[in-house]
Protein backbone atom coordinates (compact mmCIF):
# COMPACT_ATOMS: atom_id res chain seq x y z
CA UNK A 1 0.00 0.00 0.00
CA UNK A 2 1.26 3.52 -0.90
CA UNK A 3 2.04 5.91 1.92
CA UNK A 4 1.75 9.70 1.75
CA UNK A 5 3.98 11.87 3.88
CA UNK A 6 2.94 15.47 4.46
CA UNK A 7 5.80 17.85 5.19
CA UNK A 8 5.48 21.35 6.58
CA UNK A 9 6.74 23.68 3.82
CA UNK A 10 7.37 26.58 6.20
CA UNK A 11 11.00 26.66 7.22
CA UNK A 12 12.69 28.41 10.08
CA UNK A 13 14.45 31.59 8.97
CA UNK A 14 18.15 31.49 9.74
CA UNK A 15 19.45 34.85 10.85
CA UNK A 16 23.20 35.32 10.80
CA UNK A 17 24.81 37.96 12.95
CA UNK A 18 27.04 39.81 10.49
CA UNK A 19 28.01 42.50 12.95
CA UNK A 20 27.03 46.14 12.84
CA UNK A 21 25.08 47.14 9.77
CA UNK A 22 26.02 50.19 7.73
CA UNK A 23 23.12 52.55 7.07
CA UNK A 24 22.59 53.38 3.41
CA UNK A 25 21.52 56.89 2.52
CA UNK A 26 18.48 57.04 0.22
CA UNK A 27 19.14 58.12 -3.37
CA UNK A 28 17.50 61.41 -4.31
CA UNK A 29 17.69 60.49 -8.01
CA UNK A 30 18.57 57.51 -10.17
CA UNK A 31 19.79 59.67 -13.03
CA UNK A 32 23.49 59.09 -13.58
CA UNK A 33 23.61 56.25 -11.05
CA UNK A 34 24.44 52.59 -11.62
CA UNK A 35 21.47 50.25 -11.30
CA UNK A 36 21.75 46.49 -10.88
CA UNK A 37 19.30 43.72 -11.71
CA UNK A 38 19.58 40.29 -10.11
CA UNK A 39 17.23 37.88 -11.84
CA UNK A 40 16.57 34.18 -11.41
CA UNK A 41 16.32 33.63 -15.18
CA UNK A 42 12.94 31.89 -15.12
CA UNK A 43 11.68 31.54 -18.69
CA UNK A 44 8.27 32.96 -17.83
CA UNK A 45 9.72 36.34 -16.82
CA UNK A 46 12.57 36.90 -19.31
CA UNK A 47 10.50 39.28 -21.47
CA UNK A 48 9.27 41.11 -18.36
CA UNK A 49 12.80 41.69 -17.05
CA UNK A 50 14.00 42.88 -20.46
CA UNK A 51 11.08 45.33 -20.61
CA UNK A 52 11.66 46.45 -17.01
CA UNK A 53 15.32 47.18 -17.71
CA UNK A 54 14.32 49.16 -20.80
CA UNK A 55 11.74 51.20 -18.86
CA UNK A 56 14.20 51.94 -16.05
CA UNK A 57 16.83 53.00 -18.59
CA UNK A 58 14.40 55.26 -20.47
CA UNK A 59 12.72 56.85 -17.47
CA UNK A 60 15.57 57.25 -14.98
CA UNK A 61 18.56 57.59 -17.35
CA UNK A 62 21.10 55.67 -15.25
CA UNK A 63 24.77 55.89 -16.18
CA UNK A 64 24.98 52.10 -16.26
CA UNK A 65 22.82 49.01 -15.87
CA UNK A 66 24.44 45.83 -14.55
CA UNK A 67 22.36 42.68 -15.05
CA UNK A 68 23.17 39.31 -13.50
CA UNK A 69 21.20 36.12 -14.05
CA UNK A 70 21.55 33.26 -11.60
CA UNK A 71 22.79 30.02 -13.16
CA UNK A 72 20.19 27.95 -11.27
CA UNK A 73 16.54 29.02 -11.14
CA UNK A 74 15.79 26.84 -8.12
CA UNK A 75 18.62 27.96 -5.84
CA UNK A 76 19.15 31.30 -4.12
CA UNK A 77 21.80 33.63 -5.48
CA UNK A 78 25.19 32.92 -4.01
CA UNK A 79 26.76 35.33 -1.56
CA UNK A 80 29.46 36.01 -4.15
CA UNK A 81 26.90 36.94 -6.82
CA UNK A 82 25.03 39.27 -4.46
CA UNK A 83 28.31 40.91 -3.43
CA UNK A 84 29.37 41.23 -7.10
CA UNK A 85 26.15 43.08 -7.93
CA UNK A 86 26.26 45.22 -4.77
CA UNK A 87 29.87 46.26 -5.39
CA UNK A 88 29.11 47.55 -8.90
CA UNK A 89 25.92 49.55 -8.40
CA UNK A 90 24.31 52.32 -6.39
CA UNK A 91 21.03 50.40 -6.09
CA UNK A 92 19.67 47.03 -7.17
CA UNK A 93 16.38 45.49 -8.19
CA UNK A 94 16.13 41.85 -7.16
CA UNK A 95 13.67 39.39 -8.69
CA UNK A 96 11.34 37.35 -6.50
CA UNK A 97 13.19 34.08 -7.05
CA UNK A 98 16.67 35.53 -6.85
Amino acid sequence: MAKFVLLDPVAEIKVEDTGPQKAVAPLDTLEGKSIGFLFDGHYSAVDYWDALQGKVKGRFRPARIVAHVKPNVGAPATKEMVEAVASQVDMAIVGVGA
